[in-house]
């Protein structure tokens, strides 16, 4: 049964929305040596005038969207890297050298960009953490590689990985990989006809096309191709051509706020069938959307999100993050992104244990030897791509619980959906 805690209650629930809809607080200025930037710092990001990096801190640039719709998955990006170099500098930090971030409040790839040049310039960082925004790192890549900044970043779409790039890795989500599996569960399930949602930014396009690709290659028959714009709230019309066109599954691509809009439209005009997302559908979008209307959504993922840190322990690195992260910040995460974000300051933590010493090159060579285990199970960069994550389980949500897709269809889970639903394929 679906363990009700913090995230069920009225007031957290219209802080969550509220989060989504642009309130947020932000942080900002260069973190001592012992600590990191607090996170009830109300000068915005970045505004501060720190000082330059004298070379007696490894100094970690990072832009977040801690403003603005996806706020909320921002902040807790920040606690992940915050609470991250609280632990290496416990540690001993990087070769003895003590860590610090700078972070700024980046809502755009112009400002990304901006950003970027200034952390490099101004700052004088000596590795750089990307956002969760694939588009905003995509602009940052060439500026941040010719100057050999070593960077993780934090979007799951392909574009940002392809060109040669060689000082930028990834210890999250390429949903390229990912839509491989999203396509061969659709394929497992019997569906032949499926409509494609998806937003005008660079991550939603690209797993919507990869989905596409992967799925008419096993005979899926993809019945129409709907998007929005970027500060779309009403799906009415979209959700219209898709019902009319007949599918037996609607996957949608989307980031942020109409992550949640577009599902409970989507319910609320009568669809009640199997909805398939491009990255995770968290348990605050359960907690705001409903048990009912959570149903059968699947996704590919290495992560999901929890009510309670006990109901990871079969995971050890995830249950402890967990208890770190709620004794640290009085909750649980409410997304995945911080998960991504501590996993890449891990990867690059991994990186400095071997390397020499904490040069660029030293810590690029070494970051192509890393193995560890991450939250989401093996990160392994050895096979050179400078991709961590090679596999992710499948996941679907039935009353509230993320369930092990193989697991939920070996026990008959499809043909209970087809008696819930009044349904067939």
């Amino acid at each position: 049964m679906r363990k009700h805690k913090r995230f069920l209650s009225t007031i957290v629930t219209v802080l969550i929305i509220a989060l989504l809809l642009g309130a947020c607080g932000n942080g900002g200025g260069t973190a001592p040596a012992d600590s990191t930037t607090p996170a009830g710092n109300d000068a915005p990001a970045g505004d501060t005038a720190a000082p330059a990096n004298d070379g007696e801190v490894f100094l970690i640039g990072n832009f977040q969207p801690l403003s603005g719709g996806n706020a909320a998955f921002g902040i807790e990006a920040r606690n992940a890297i915050e609470m991250a170099i609280e632990m290496i500098n416990a540690e001993g930090g990087f070769n003895g050298v003590p860590v610090a971030l700078q972070i700024y409040d980046v809502t755009s790839p112009q400002e990304a960009v901006s950003v970027v040049n200034r952390l490099i310039e101004v700052h004088n960082i000596d590795a750089l953490i990307g956002s969760m925004v694939s588009s905003e790192i995509l602009a940052i890549g060439q500026i941040a590689n010719d100057n050999q900044i070593i960077t993780f970043g934090s979007g799951t779409s392909p574009t940002w990985m392809e060109p040669d790039w060689p000082f930028l890795f990834r210890a999250a989500m390429n949903t390229d990989v990912a839509m491989v599996l999203t396509a061969d569960m659709v394929n497992q399930m019997g569906i032949t006809r499926v409509a494609v949602f998806n937003g005008l930014d660079d991550s939603s396009i690209a797993s919507a096309d990869a989905f596409i690709s992967e799925a008419e290659a096993l005979g899926v028959t993809i019945t129409t191709r709907e998007s929005h714009a970027v500060g779309d709230t009403d799906f009415s019309a979209q959700i219209a051509n898709i019902l009319a066109s007949d599918p037996q599954a609607v996957f949608f691509g989307t980031l942020g706020e109409p992550t949640i809009n577009f599902v409970n439209q989507l319910r609320q005009l009568g669809w009640n069938g199997i909805v398939i997302n491009n990255e995770s559908f968290a348990n605050f979008m359960i907690d705001i959307v409903g048990l009912e209307n959570s149903n059968y959504i699947m996704f590919t993922n290495p992560y999901v999100t929890y009510v309670d840190a006990a109901d990871a322990q079969n995971i050890p690195a995830m249950y402890e993050f967990l208890r770190l992260y709620e004794a640290r910040w009085g909750e649980l995460p409410q997304t995945e992104i911080p998960y991504r974000n501590w996993d890449n300051i891990m990867a690059l933590w991994e990186a400095a244990k071997l390397a020499p010493d904490n040069s660029p090159e030293s810590l690029r060579q070494a970051a192509n030897q890393v193995v560890f285990e991450g939250l989401g199970g093996r990160v392994d960069f050895t096979n050179g791509t400078r991709e961590g994550y090679q596999f992710f389980n499948r996941f679907v949500i039935v009353d509230g619980q993320n369930l092990l897709f193989d697991e939920w269809l070996a026990g008959g889970g499809l043909e209970a959906f087809f008696a819930a639903t009044g349904t067939s394929f």
